[in-house]
């Protein structure tokens, strides 16, 4: 409980909202802290920092760039191998971009297919 509390606490800089249910993004929406992303299942629901904080970013891997991703900031100006597969690999909490597993991933999804492979970093926004 006191984990919670600390955790609550710590999120709170966050919330600079005119509602603390809600908040809004240019370009990526509203969000909300109400049903369904909260019940009796998940009680305690946090509204996302902001996509400035989070700072996601986003690498190319294809069989000519296995081991350096190139970072993309529009999909209109990156180097996918068009008409080839696009596969996306996303850390969970507490993880990044860079882990053993998604690398891993990444090589045999390339060893495997010849795709695009976008590995996506948010983990400034993970904790």
């Amino acid at each position: 409980m006191m984990f919670l509390s600390l955790l609550m606490i710590l999120t709170a800089a966050s919330y600079v909202l005119a509602d603390s249910n809600n908040i809004c993004y240019e370009g990526y929406g509203c969000f909300t802290t109400l049903y369904p992303f909260t019940d009796r299942a998940r009680p305690l629901a946090f509204l996302p920092q902001s996509p400035e904080i989070i700072g996601t970013k986003f690498f190319l891997y294809t069989r000519s760039n296995p081991t350096s991703g190139i970072e993309i900031n529009s999909f209109n100006e990156s180097r996918l191998i068009k008409n080839a597969k696009t596969r996306f690999i996303i850390h969970g909490l507490l993880h990044n971009g860079f882990k053993l597993w998604v690398n891993s991933m990444k090589d045999a999804i390339l060893q495997y297919e010849n795709s695009n492979v976008i590995s996506v970093d948010w983990s400034n926004g993970n904790g």
